[in-house]
């Protein structure tokens, strides 16, 4: 973000508001052939004053197929 023609990160702006900044990425999951919503199955959510906290849709076993679940079992176990 440019204030004054200085480039300033955002994590400024939110200090002073005294608001943490909170930094998100969506893991979702969409087959090749299907042109449906594509459901999220997990949320990362960090701010400056913890780590990265994971939120796993309880259910992701039932949206992914077979072939898709040992990947993601994989994934989530990289992540801890």
């Amino acid at each position: 973000m440019t204030l004054n023609g200085e480039q300033r990160p955002n994590r400024e702006f939110s200090e002073a508001s005294g608001s943490p900044l909170l930094q998100f990425c969506a893991l979702a999951h969409r087959t090749q052939d299907s042109d449906r919503a594509t459901p999220i199955i997990v949320i990362v959510l960090k701010d400056a004053r913890s780590g990265p906290r994971f939120l796993v849709d309880p259910g992701w076993r039932t949206v992914l197929g077979a072939e898709d679940v040992e990947y993601l079992e994989s994934l989530l176990s990289d992540f801890l």
